[in-house]
């Protein structure tokens, strides 16, 4: 009988890692035929993962000691923990080029980096025309080494050109949508994103919607479901060794589907608080210099950039995402009030 190809899921207990992971469970003939390994830090919840199938790894991805050791022995790694930190991908990579050098097969990297590679700002005043294709790979190139998460994605291209790991980039503009699946129901993952939640504290404080400058600057979505399904279709894409299927810098993949201003976002917000009996006015308003310090700390510039890229390669693969930007402004009034009747709003930062 063939091994099992062995896969290691970083940020487990995650937003984007859980949903992947509850993806997962949904494919019987995966979790036959793959040997599925999780990264927590709590021993409790390694505990629970096993009882739906998977392998705990005890520890921290940016803990040399564990994660070494753990990437060196999977074949495929499937990174949704943290984009910004260089360290942890170091080591990982570290790992890889072990698992490269004992076994001579190139081990695969998935990346969940993220749009914000291509943000520009613009102070919310305007938009842009700028628009980055993940099949334009000359085009991504021109990104300079020090916008987010740049760094990291660099680091993983150098080994893949050296030749000792695939890497594939999977990149995620504003996330939403509140995650379900059994992992959620036990405890296990965070069912919130961190963009909007984080907007949607402000917001609360403020009582009514408020955005950076006007609110013009424009950013991609997608739904948190339907980007997990992206994972699993690159991840088959990967198991079945699919003819094009191309890795490095032809390994790019925006996963966006709508488009949004940030007046939109905060208007949707601002309806949404007053129907609540949360806010005082339906129309948002612009956060000034001493709001967005005391709301949005170092997240203020941050809300007030332009991030505008296409899906081109992503949907090539098959992807087919279905919700639109109507449908993550309608979700708002839902979100609001289930963070806070279930107190998660609390532990939202960075306010």
């Amino acid at each position: 009988m063939a091994s099992k190809t062995k896969v290691l899921i970083t940020g487990a207990t995650g937003y984007i890692g859980g949903s992947v992971l509850n993806r997962l469970l949904q494919r019987s003939d995966l979790m036959s035929s793959l040997d599925i390994r999780v990264l927590v830090r709590s021993p409790e919840k390694a505990k629970k993962f096993e009882q739906f199938g998977f392998t705990p790894v005890i520890g921290s991805h940016a803990d040399e000691s564990v994660v070494v050791p753990a990437v060196s022995e999977v074949d495929i790694l499937i990174a949704t923990t943290d984009c910004d930190n260089l360290e942890a991908a170091q080591i990982a990579l570290k790992g890889m080029k072990k698992r490269f050098d004992s076994t001579g097969k190139q081990p695969v990297y998935i990346e969940c980096s993220g749009t914000g590679v291509y943000v520009e700002q613009s102070g919310g005043m305007h938009s842009t025309d700028t628009v980055y294709d993940d099949a334009n790979p000359d085009q991504i190139e021109t990104l300079a080494p020090t916008q987010p998460h740049r760094n990291v994605d660099l680091e993983i291209l150098a080994a893949d050109k050296e030749g000792y790991i695939k890497a594939y980039f999977i990149l995620p503009p504003t996330v939403w949508g509140i995650a379900t699946g059994p992992l959620v129901d036990a405890g296990l993952v965070n069912p919130h994103s961190r963009q909007i939640p984080v907007l949607i504290k402000a917001c609360l404080q403020h009582r009514r919607g408020g955005m950076v400058g006007a609110g013009k600057n424009v950013w991609n979505n997608v739904e948190i479901h339907e980007l997990a399904d992206f994972f699993i279709i690159l991840l088959d894409a990967v198991l079945n060794n699919k003819a094009g299927l191309g890795h490095g810098r032809e390994g790019f993949y925006n996963t966006v589907n709508g488009e949004h201003t940030h007046y939109q976002l905060a208007e949707s917000i601002s309806k949404a608080l007053v129907e609540l009996g949360l806010g005082d006015n339906p129309t948002p308003s612009t956060f000034t210099k001493e709001e967005e310090e005391k709301y949005l700390s170092f997240w203020a510039p941050f809300y007030g950039t332009n991030s505008r890229c296409l899906a081109t390669r992503a949907k090539a693969l098959g992807w087919n995402p279905k919700k639109t930007t109507d449908d993550v402004l309608a979700t708002m009034k839902t979100e609001i009030d289930t963070l806070v009747t279930t107190k998660r709003i609390d532990s939202i930062g960075p306010v």
